[in-house]
């Protein structure tokens, strides 16, 4: 059986996501494994049609938005650290999400991801291909899906 030191999980802070991590910080207990936590803040569209915003209201908004991100990440690091009696590596990053996870993976030599997986219906109720199932497909290392517990 294939050794896993280094399991990835990503967060975006929802409750899907929580459960994800809730799995991750398990398998890491059990595993006796290394587990990164990451959220990437999205890139802010700085232009949009023939406006661009000041670069100092850009900047100023990253920066919020990092700020909330690195206070949440805290709290659910601490969370998992003390209720699964293990070490937790966070990281925030900025940018496409994909690109971004696909590079942690890389540097961090991940074995296994764990994602929540998100659906997103149409008005005509077909699902769209989502950040979970492109990571699940394209990504080098293992990949769960954790779905919320009904």
């Amino acid at each position: 059986m294939k050794s896993i030191k280094n399991i990835l999980v990503t967060t975006d802070f929802s409750t899907d996501s929580d459960t994800a991590v809730e799995e991750a910080a398990w398998l890491a207990k059990k595993f006796h494994s290394k587990l990164y936590m990451i959220d990437v803040v999205d890139r802010i569209e700085e232009c949009t049609g023939d406006y661009c915003m000041p670069y100092e209201i850009v900047q100023g908004e990253r920066e919020k938005l990092f700020k909330d991100a690195r206070k949440r990440m805290a709290k659910k690091v601490a969370e998992m650290e003390s209720k699964f009696q293990i070490k937790a590596v966070a990281d925030i990053r900025y940018g496409d999400a994909y690109d971004e996870i696909m590079k942690e993976e890389l540097e961090r030599h991940i074995d296994l991801i764990v994602l929540a997986p998100h659906e997103r219906k149409t008005i005509g109720g077909k699902l769209f291909s989502h950040l979970s199932d492109k990571l699940a497909k394209n990504s080098p290392c293992d990949t769960l899906l954790v779905k919320q517990h009904a």
